[in-house]
């Protein structure tokens, strides 16, 4: 089985997560870890962060699909 893949983007301090197709809203990245860290005990998980150096090769890619 494949670790799952959890996207995020910062922007003014706020963190954004794509979970399955949700976006969820974190105050700060600690928090959003600790969302990651109950979603995924075993510590597998990838998080992969949303520049906009990347934006448009992970789009084409599929990624937010």
């Amino acid at each position: 089985m494949s670790a799952p893949i959890f996207y995020f983007e910062e922007i003014h301090g706020t963190f954004y997560l794509m979970d399955r197709g949700v976006i969820r809203e974190f105050s700060s990245e600690s928090e959003m870890g600790l969302f990651i860290a109950d979603a995924v005990p075993d510590g597998s998980a990838l998080l992969i962060e949303v520049t906009p150096d990347n934006w448009s090769e992970l789009y084409d890619s599929g990624a937010f699909f």
